[in-house]
């Protein structure tokens, strides 16, 4: 060894007096600093674990984005069945959460029932649960049972029509600020709408029509228990057909529902009203255009939370843009009230310009998609 350093370690270990407990790490002290953010690069969970110090600080960059899937969702919401424990303190550092699999809401569904169920069993018994501390050796739930069916008629106050208050108790994820349903998610929950309009004559009288009819409810009530976003991000870059937009759409409106009643018992606001309560949580959409038919694109209809939709795909000519944007907020403002909504593109005037022509050829056009944003314009700069 050639350093000093390297040359200090060796006298302590070379002692004369070969007392062990003289080794210390002073000689690497003035590096300690670098080390460290090594560590804290290379391996945050190892040294989570070295102090109360170390734990404060690495926590929110370790809990600051969450992707929950079929595979890791058990061991990431092991140890929530603790109240107070610090699992459920971690996760209201999560501010980006990502639902890749429906199998995390059946998970989050068996969750939920489960530790209501432990509870209530906990405060009927005098004894006091025995005290663990490392929460990775907690099983939370059994896995291979299926999914408890939620009645949510059982679950709304019949005067507003809305989730009770109760139900907050038991939201695991409470600060986040963007919500993100990938396309795999989206593609598996449409499944659930198409295959129940295409069984529902053959289920009609089966003793478990009831539990497949309410499927979608049930996903929606869990998503709105566990999670508080301020804002759900749709992914619709895939190719759908165009004889499957009345289930996306049904989806859609079932899938989020809640977190529209969620605005103080009215399903939809009125952009002229200013006292209509708004929905916390905002919809953004990115929807991807057929390369054959791109003026026939999708954007759901029957949203009920304030939106922003953005565009992708091969072909985003302005002519069909202006086409796509005109024909879905006319229907969009053809109900009595509805929520604001932003079509963001990367040719505002181009698209403008094609709108322009509409009216000149005689085709209605709104006057907001005409206007400047500053101007209340609903056609903004991506």
């Amino acid at each position: 060894m050639s350093t000093a350093s390297s040359s200090q370690m060796t006298l302590y270990l070379d002692s004369p007096s070969g007392d062990l407990e003289n080794i210390t790490l002073e000689p690497l002290s003035a590096i300690h600093p670098q080390l460290l953010d090594i560590l804290r690069n290379v391996a945050p969970v190892l040294l989570l674990r070295v102090s109360e110090a170390f734990y404060e600080n690495l926590l929110p960059g370790l809990y600051g984005e969450l992707v929950l899937n079929k595979d890791n969702v058990q061991a990431i919401l092991c140890g929530l069945e603790k109240e107070e424990g610090r699992k459920r303190k971690a996760f209201e550092l999560v501010r980006h959460l990502t639902i890749e699999d429906i199998e995390v809401l059946d998970y989050l569904s068996n969750t939920i029932s489960d530790s209501s169920s432990s509870s209530s069993s906990s405060s009927s018994s005098k004894s006091t649960p025995e005290s663990r501390s490392n929460l990775d050796n907690i099983q939370l739930v059994d896995n291979e049972r299926p999914p408890k069916t939620i009645n949510l008629d059982d679950e709304r106050n019949p005067k507003s029509g809305l989730i009770t208050n109760s139900l907050n108790e038991q939201c695991i994820f409470p600060n986040i600020d963007e919500l993100h349903l990938p396309s795999s998610f989206l593609k598996s929950i449409n499944r659930i709408t198409i295959s129940n309009h295409q069984n529902s004559d053959a289920l009609l009288n089966s003793p478990r029509a009831g539990e497949i009819n309410n499927r979608l409810n049930r996903y929606s009530s869990i998503l709105f228990k566990t999670v508080k976003p301020k804002s759900a991000h749709l992914d619709l870059t895939f190719d759908i057909r165009v004889d499957e937009y009345w289930a996306f759409d049904s989806t859609f409106l079932t899938l989020l529902r809640n977190y529209s009643l969620d605005s103080g018992g009215s399903s939809v606001i009125s952009i002229s009203s200013s006292t209509s309560p708004s929905p916390s949580t905002e919809l953004h959409i990115t929807t991807m255009l057929p390369s054959d038919n791109p003026e026939k694109g999708y954007i759901p209809h029957g949203i009920q939370l304030p939106c922003k939709v953005k565009f992708t795909g091969p072909n985003l000519s302005p002519r069909y843009l202006a086409k796509l944007v005109r024909d879905h907020y006319d229907i969009h403002t053809s109900r009595e009230v509805y929520p604001p909504i932003l079509y963001q593109v990367q040719d505002v005037q181009g698209v403008q310009r094609e709108l322009t022509s509409m009216v000149e050829n005689r085709t209605r056009v709104p006057i907001c998609l005409l206007l400047d944003e500053r101007d209340g314009g609903v056609i903004v700069q991506e």
